[in-house]
């Protein structure tokens, strides 16, 4: 199978026999979202293969000279779709065929689909995206964010985890006019329970009260995290007694009655009467 840009017979041909199966939902049951032109149909082929995925027509498509980096409103970019999906060899191969054609490019390319990457765990597709060719190890502020969406997940899997420590890793210090996103990344891993996150970024600008009073408001942090908070300046004097009374059950329904002694050994009782 071929692909030629003068003719889409093998894209039509994929269309009509592959892609409504798959795409069904992704364009709400129809062959083509709404606005979708004709001269659209090999984007939208390209990213139902990829996502499929049949390799023998976005194979083919790449070997003759189709541009596979493109956003749509449906699919976002094929890049995209495949960082979600964790599947690093046609990612390679997305990455390479640009590179081939515009060495200068390459860099910006794998942005997106890095934090999505990072944010879902995938730590296959962000070992592949941090190799020094792509460049975007080196930018902190990228790193930052696709950090602080993997910690704000609610679930915040052990992969998750991994992926935002192998970004923040080679970033030891972050620069001081992010404060909204580092305090915010304190946060999150206090919540997480991440002391990783936590020793290496609490740094003395940031509000430890404020990171105690939001990780304690949703009773997730640990006994370890709360005594590491109260050491960097952190105050129970003055924090809502719903919230302290929250963790106390908390801790209690986990029977962390050693922690739990510790914990009341800090003067929070009397805070609460």
């Amino acid at each position: 199978m071929t692909f030629d840009n003068t003719s889409l017979d093998d894209v039509l041909w994929f269309m009509t026999n592959k892609a409504p199966k798959w795409s069904y939902g992704l364009s709400h049951g129809r062959l083509l979202p709404w606005r979708w032109d004709m001269e659209d149909i090999p984007k939208y082929a390209f990213a139902v293969a990829v996502t499929v995925p049949y390799t023998a027509l976005y194979t083919s498509m790449l070997e003759h000279g189709f541009d596979p980096h493109f956003v749509t409103e449906h699919f976002g970019s094929p890049l995209e779709c495949l960082a979600r999906l964790n599947r690093m060899e046609p990612i390679r191969q997305l990455l390479d065929a640009k590179s081939a054609a515009c060495p200068a490019l390459v860099s910006r390319l794998p942005r997106d689909s890095f934090i999505t990457a990072v944010t879902l765990g995938n730590v296959d597709t962000v070992k592949l995206l941090v190799e020094p060719r792509y460049g975007l190890v080196q930018n902190a502020l990228i790193c930052l964010k696709a950090a602080l969406r993997a910690m704000e997940d609610p679930i915040c899997t052990k992969e998750q985890h991994d992926t935002a420590t192998l970004v923040l890793e080679p970033h030891p210090v972050l620069p001081r006019r992010w404060l909204r996103m580092r305090t915010g990344l304190c946060i999150f891993a206090a919540r997480r329970n991440h002391d990783w996150i936590l020793n290496r970024y609490l740094t003395s600008d940031i509000n430890g009260i404020e990171v105690f009073r939001e990780s304690l408001t949703h009773g997730e942090c640990s006994i370890p995290v709360v005594q590491f908070l109260l050491s960097r300046g952190a105050e129970v004097r003055g924090t809502p007694k719903g919230v302290v009374q929250n963790y106390l059950s908390f801790a209690a329904k986990l029977s962390l009655l050693a922690g739990l002694k510790r914990f009341c050994s800090l003067a929070i009782l009397p805070e609460i009467r």
